[in-house]
């Protein structure tokens, strides 16, 4: 009888230890993951915060982000933050940026993030800023030129429905830049060259059409480092 009842006691304890063993385990692993990710991501963790990005299964054709929709490295400030070498993508139609980044179970994630909470993001030689203009219909503006005369493009998407035999869904136009000068407080959208020089005093229009011919500067098709250019030297001749 009592070596029954210590072989009992002696089984409850190695249960016990064992159960022990395996929470403490599980303890140390959660506190070894948080303590790499917060060593690799900061504390705060102000980059992640975000809702979880779905790929959209109904695409018929195109997609919604600014260029060629392939992941570049890019850096963006995040509530005074910034954060270099991130995998980013803007996507224009939604007005909103996809983050790709690997988690500390080594598992590519996606999510979309905060646009209340991003301030400036740097794709490229692009700078995207927070609309600062109300009249502008956009979340997000890339700022070309910012001085005496304040520059920003509005990239746009629009999607519709398209259908064959065979398949149908969502079909994204090409990407369509809106261009905004501010001057003397006032804020213009031009399309083509007489509405940009009539932007400007007219005893400095010639020097300005002189400026565009010489390099070749077409306003209906202007590339944005064209018009960070032509914004400059329109600034010195003011």
């Amino acid at each position: 009888m009592k070596n029954s009842i210590l072989y009992i006691l002696l089984w409850f304890f190695a249960v016990f230890s064992l159960c022990s063993s395996v929470v403490r385990a599980q303890d140390c692993s959660a506190k070894e993951k948080r303590s790499f990710f917060d060593g690799k991501y900061g504390i705060e963790n102000e980059l992640y915060k975000g809702k979880i990005f779905y790929v959209d299964r109904s695409i018929f054709s195109g997609h919604p982000f600014l260029g060629d929709d392939t992941l570049s490295y890019c850096s963006i400030l995040i509530n005074g933050t910034k954060f270099v070498d991130q995998k980013i993508r803007y996507d224009i139609y939604s007005q909103n940026f996809v983050l790709t980044f690997v988690d500390p179970i080594g598992a590519q994630r996606q999510i979309v993030l905060n646009a209340n909470q991003v301030d400036t993001v740097y794709i490229g030689g692009s700078v995207f800023i927070k609309n600062p203009v109300p009249a502008i219909r956009s979340d997000f503006v890339q700022l070309i030129h910012q001085g005496t005369i304040s520059c920003y493009v509005a990239w746009q998407k629009e999607k519709e429905v398209k259908s064959t035999a065979q398949k149908s869904g969502y079909a994204y136009s090409k990407e369509n830049p809106q261009r905004y000068i501010v001057y003397d407080s006032v804020l213009y959208r031009f399309k083509n060259k007489r509405e940009f020089l009539s932007v400007f005093p007219s005893q400095k229009r010639n020097e300005i059409k002189k400026y565009l011919s010489s390099n070749h500067v077409r306003m209906k098709k202007v590339t944005t480092d064209q018009l960070e250019k032509l914004i400059g030297y329109i600034e010195t001749v003011l």
